[in-house]
C-alpha cells in the first residue's frame, strides 16, 4: 500500500476497498501499472483469489486495492458516500451516487467491472475530518 494511503488510514480516513474485473487476464500487469500511476491515493494489485486452484483459468483476471473516495471520483467519475447502517448506529458503509462514468486512458476497453466491498466501521461517516492535498 502506498505511504499516503497508509497514513490516511491511520488518521481515520475511511478507504474504499475496490475490486476490478478485467476482460482478460493478459491485461493484469498493464492495468496495475496504469492505475497505480494515477496518484498516491489509489493502490491496486492482483487479487490473491486469482491463485485459487479451483477457479477456471478465465476467471483469474481480478485486481483488488484501496482508494480514497476522491480518487475514485477523479479517476472513474464514480461518486461514493458513507451511509449509516440503521441497525448499527455509529457504523457506516459505502453507497454510490452513480455508477463509474469512465475508465482511465488505456483501460477503456479492458475493464469489465469495478465494484467496492467495505464493511461498516466505527468512524465519522461523511463527516470526514481527514484532509489531504496532492498539490503540496
Amino acid at each position: 500500500m502506498k505511504h499516503l494511503l497508509a497514513d490516511l488510514h491511520c488518521k481515520g480516513k475511511p478507504l474504499v476497498e475496490i475490486t476490478i474485473s478485467l476482460k482478460d487476464k493478459k491485461f493484469i500487469n498493464e492495468a496495475i501499472e496504469i492505475l497505480n500511476s494515477l496518484g498516491p491515493d489509489i493502490w491496486v494489485c492482483e487479487s490473491p483469489y486469482n491463485m485459487h486452484q479451483e477457479l477456471p483459468e478465465n476467471s483469474r483476471r481480478s485486481l483488488v486495492g484501496q482508494a480514497t473516495k476522491e480518487s475514485l471520483l477523479k479517476i472513474f467519475g464514480w461518486s461514493l458516500f458513507r451511509k449509516e447502517i440503521p441497525e448499527y448506529l455509529g457504523y457506516f458503509h459505502w453507497e454510490q451516487s452513480n455508477r463509474p462514468q469512465f475508465y482511465p486512458h488505456g483501460l477503456e476497453e479492458k475493464i469489465d467491472f469495478i465494484g467496492f466491498s467495505e464493511p461498516g466501521s466505527y468512524d465519522n461517516g461523511n463527516q470526514d475530518l481527514v484532509e489531504y492535498n496532492l498539490n503540496q
